[in-house]
């Protein structure tokens, strides 16, 4: 019992230790209790309680009584700081300074104010309330050790060496407005803390999010790739023996253009799937390239599969990408697939370039229905979302912009005010030089469209 008895005390001033080391921002307060802080304020101010204490001039008006104690405890204080800035303002050397010098300047301006007499008392106690205001009161959230340091030596000696009633008062008020400002510190810094802590973890959540979609997206592509793989095996024998039939059934002439028919559909499932495979295996790879945007853009809009009317709107220079061409290719034939599918008659893919910029913007824009409200914002690239449209994933969006962040872009989108989708991607990459043929990297192979996304317009 004697033992608890003893360790309370302690244990109760180690958590107002502990309470006023995690009140102030250390190298903030470092930073201000710099050298050349110390020499330009407190200095500054010392060397005027000499003047105003010894120069007759000035001494006979201000009637500043034992002028050295004050500017003793100033230059004690300005030790205090400088030790706290060599020591960062943490551990215990550093912090304990901390709280000296703030309990020092308190007792220098409050003697100050207490030795003198007319003006220069009143001047002395305004000073003491600025500095309360300015740095324990902004730079300490409240805490029993922080209070005792800025309003102790005010109180004190306004009590044990009465000055003028209004020097008590702004000595007082002082103290009251540093306080009040403290409590406003803890405040702010609570809130900026909670903020931090909750932007932490929502990147956590978004990066864990991130990480299970690429992680069920990359397992897909797996399943997909060995579906394959094992399809094109049912194929082959598929091929061998409808081959067989073809050349020995010796059918009748409609049933024999039939068996043909059938045998040409299935080499042409063949070299589907085949594509597939190559295209699952590069874009695995992470191929990059560069082409010229025209020739890109070009190849996609004349897609006679995207049954829609496409127009390309190309107006500046000469552009080449930075990134895969291919993926590019992707995201606008899967935007115009999309728009078709959500009844657009009419999509213009317009570029928009300039000589002076590394970058360049493509604005893929439809005349259907646009996208549905609840989709709008936030929510448009999220995956899983609603589907208007029977048999969509809610995928579509999502992984177009997917594609459009590993090309080193960004991409957002919205409803057009004369009605329709307007999705807009933004691309890095250089001006065209002159020796650069118009035809030249550009890379060619077959694209396959992204699973189907939600609502209407360009963006479906």
């Amino acid at each position: 019992m004697g033992s608890s008895s003893r360790s309370a005390p302690a244990g109760w001033l180690h958590a107002r230790w502990e309470a006023f080391r995690d009140s102030y921002d250390a190298p903030n307060a470092a930073a201000q209790s710099s050298p050349a802080a110390i020499i330009l304020g407190i200095g500054s101010i010392a060397i005027g309680l000499l003047v105003a204490g010894y120069v007759p001039a000035i001494a006979s008006v201000a009637q500043l009584r034992f002028a050295f104690v004050p500017a003793g405890v100033f230059a004690l204080g300005a030790f205090c700081s400088y030790v706290a800035w060599r020591n960062k303002a943490t551990g215990t050397v550093g912090t304990a300074c901390m709280l000296l010098d703030t309990l020092c300047y308190s007792t220098a301006f409050s003697l100050a104010a207490v030795l003198s007499s007319g003006p220069f008392s009143f001047a002395f106690a305004l000073a003491e309330a600025l500095f309360l205001l300015a740095l324990p009161g902004s730079g300490y959230a409240i805490n029993l050790l922080i209070a005792l340091a800025m309003c102790t030596p005010p109180v004190v000696l306004a009590l044990a060496i009465p000055p003028a009633p209004g020097v008590t008062a702004v000595l007082w008020i002082g103290c009251t407005l540093g306080l009040v400002t403290s409590v406003r510190t803890g405040q702010r810094r609570a809130l900026s803390c909670q903020n931090e802590r909750l932007r932490s973890a929502l990147g956590a959540t978004s990066r864990v999010a991130d990480e299970s979609i690429d992680a069920a997206l990359g397992a897909s592509l797996l399943d997909i790739g060995h579906l394959l793989h094992e399809l094109r095996n049912l194929q082959a024998a598929q091929r061998v023996n409808l081959d067989y039939l073809v050349e020995e059934a010796r059918l009748d002439g409609p049933c024999q253009a039939a068996l043909e028919d059938l045998a040409a559909a299935r080499r042409q499932e063949e070299q589907l799937v085949l594509t597939v495979l190559d295209s699952i295996r590069r874009r695995s790879q992470g191929t990059h390239s560069t082409a010229l945007l025209r020739d890109v853009l070009e190849s996609s809009v004349v897609d006679d599969t995207l049954r829609v009317s496409t127009t390309l709107a190309y107006d500046g220079p000469s552009f080449v990408l930075r990134s895969n061409p291919d993926h590019l290719r992707i995201v606008v034939q899967n935007l115009i697939r999309n728009a078709s599918q959500a009844g657009a008659r009419n999509v213009v893919v317009r570029v928009s370039a300039s000589s002076s910029t590394n970058s360049v913007s493509v604005d893929v824009e439809d005349d259907g229905p646009g996208l549905p409200a609840e989709m709008l914002g936030e929510h448009l690239f999220h995956p899983f979302a609603s589907s208007r449209r029977t048999g969509g994933t809610g995928l579509g969006l999502y992984l177009t912009k997917r594609y459009v962040e590993l090309m080193g872009g960004r991409m957002d989108g919205g409803n057009r005010e004369e009605g329709g989708a307007r999705f807009r991607i933004s691309l890095p990459g250089r001006i065209a030089s002159e020796g650069e043929t118009h035809k030249g990297s550009l890379l060619r192979g077959s694209v396959q469209p992204l699973p189907a996304a939600t609502g209407g317009g360009a963006g479906a």
